[in-house]
């Protein structure tokens, strides 16, 4: 094969590649919304830009398109209005906590109306002597979990007050490997 036709056929695989999913793009429209509905949508995937000791390997592909496209689902689908939608893409720790006592707070002053979404994609990793589940923020090294999130606390935050439903999707491995 010469050089042209190598080019060729890898510029028609990466536009193969590149090219969105139909569940992507066509996504059905409800068109009633529930002013009671609120959604915390966080993809972690760009965890080398934050923690220059680490490689690009070590990022989650496809996290922060994975939370668009659910952001995209919970409006579309779910009828969650976009005011209630929080999307955080790349989150550090600072930033998922503030959203979740956010969230929390809403719930609170939902007076048991809330129906309640939580979406994870990135990296989750267990506690080597307990355990227990973490989800990993951006600026968080697996090595160190004092600085991630207890996935227990997540759920406490969602469930300490009143509320309708509380659904989580959590697509993270903690297998620790």
């Amino acid at each position: 094969a010469t050089n042209s036709e190598v080019n060729s056929k890898s510029i028609a695989t990466a536009a193969i590649v590149a090219k969105p999913s139909e569940i992507d793009t066509d996504i059905p429209n409800v068109a009633k919304e529930y002013p009671y509905r609120f959604a915390l949508i966080i993809g972690n995937e760009d965890y080398s830009s934050q923690q220059v000791e680490i490689g690009k390997e070590i990022n989650v592909d496809f996290a922060r398109n994975d939370a668009t496209t659910f952001k995209n689902y919970a409006v579309s689908v779910m009828g969650v209005p976009e005011r209630n939608v929080r999307l955080l893409l790349d989150a550090t720790t600072a930033r998922m906590w503030q959203s979740i006592d956010k969230l929390n707070k809403l719930i609170k002053a939902s007076n048991g109306k809330a129906e309640v979404i939580f979406f994870y994609a990135g990296h989750g990793l267990p506690d080597e002597n307990t355990k227990e589940p973490y989800l990993i923020p951006v600026d968080v090294t697996g090595s160190n979990l004092s600085y991630a999130i207890k996935l227990a606390d997540v759920y406490s935050k969602l469930t300490e007050f009143p509320s309708l439903k509380v659904t989580a999707f959590i697509d993270a491995c903690f297998s620790g490997g």
